[in-house]
């Protein structure tokens, strides 16, 4: 069975039996949208943003002389953001630039893509799904948000990378 996230479209289908008679349909949905016309034996169903939506047939046969009612509730799950360094065992210092990442999950639909940093600065575009930082300070920390189906679904990450720091020592000189 398909996990189904924010945003997500799958489609139903009903099977009554035993078969035979005229069947009217009437779909209804709590916590996401039917995106088909409601009348058939089978709709489209959007997942809202809520963790779970339920969707409601009554079907009625032979003039409504028998009413048939089911449902079924489908858990939803949010999106998920990782940050990974493209080069990870590399220990940067004051001034380096590294490139970090982003994978999200499930990566289908439209996905957008805000990052920013405290204690560095991006060198790239903050709207792309890779950013090239540099490194200012003792640490820094990228934040990212992205979002799914035209933001109707958000995720966030953060990651903080140590730099390492350059050092000295005064001695006397005789």
């Amino acid at each position: 069975t398909r996990v189904m996230t924010c945003g997500d479209t799958l489609t139903y289908c009903v099977t009554i039996t035993p078969s035979g008679g005229t069947v009217v349909y009437e779909w209804t949905i709590v916590g996401g949208t039917i995106t088909t016309p409601p009348g058939a034996s089978c709709v489209t169903v959007k997942a809202g943003t809520a963790t779970e939506f339920t969707l409601h047939l009554k079907a009625t046969r032979n003039n409504a002389l028998c009413v048939i009612e089911c449902e079924r509730s489908v858990p939803v799950g949010s999106p998920k953001a990782e940050i990974y360094a493209i080069n990870a065992t590399r220990v940067l210092s004051c001034g380096d630039t590294a490139t970090y990442c982003a994978t999200v999950t499930p990566s289908t639909g439209t996905i957008t893509y805000e990052w920013t940093i405290t204690g560095g600065a991006i060198e790239t575009s903050p709207s792309q799904s890779c950013v090239r930082v540099r490194a200012d300070g003792g640490s820094f920390t990228l934040h990212l948000k992205v979002a799914r189906n035209n933001a109707l679904c958000i995720a966030e990450a953060d990651k903080t990378v140590p730099i390492d720091a350059p050092s000295c020592a005064v001695t006397p000189f005789d």
